[in-house]
């Protein structure tokens, strides 16, 4: 699948393992702590579960988070 994205969204990857069950608060606090950026940009934010084989994409559309 490709994704057609704007040219001003960026994709950010978080590389340190993170738990994926957590809530779109948690994540979007992480945003802000590890990766240094808004959650409310519009960019997307990867996040990767410790043994790496579950990736969540966090966010965020007119309507609120999504993932």
């Amino acid at each position: 699948m490709l994704l057609n994205l704007p040219s001003a969204v960026s994709v950010y990857v978080c590389f340190e393992p993170t738990d994926v069950r957590c809530s779109f608060d948690k994540l979007a606090a992480l945003v802000q702590s590890i990766i240094c950026q808004n959650p409310l940009s519009g960019h997307l934010f990867v996040f990767v579960s410790k043994r790496r084989n579950i990736i969540k994409i966090l966010f965020r559309d007119r309507t609120g988070y999504c993932q």
